[in-house]
């Protein structure tokens, strides 16, 4: 895959979180960063960071339940850290119990 601009990167995650119906979590650029967040108790929970370390290799940082960021010691492209995350990571993408 060529490598991809943030906004193109932003808009490739927010397309795939669609098509798993995950209206719930918003996509946004911070820094040089994609951020996944979704909001609870009107605020503004940061779930997952995909960082650009080079211009088609991103990180994979996420919070754990205790808010802790974690993150993957492992780097690649944008739709193979996307796929880390939906398949290993998914439950970072839930509501915090009530």
């Amino acid at each position: 895959m060529l490598a991809l601009g943030l906004e193109e990167a932003k808009a490739y995650v927010h397309n795939k979180l669609s098509e798993l119906q995950r209206m719930d979590l918003q996509v946004q650029i911070e820094g040089k960063s994609i951020v996944i967040s979704s909001y609870e108790s009107n605020e503004r929970i940061r779930r997952v960071l995909f960082t650009s370390v080079f211009s088609d290799e991103y990180t994979l940082c996420f919070c754990d339940h205790r808010g802790m960021w974690q993150l993957l010691a492992i780097a690649g492209p944008l739709p193979q850290m996307l796929e880390i995350l939906l398949n290993e990571f998914d439950f970072v993408l839930s509501r915090q119990a009530e």
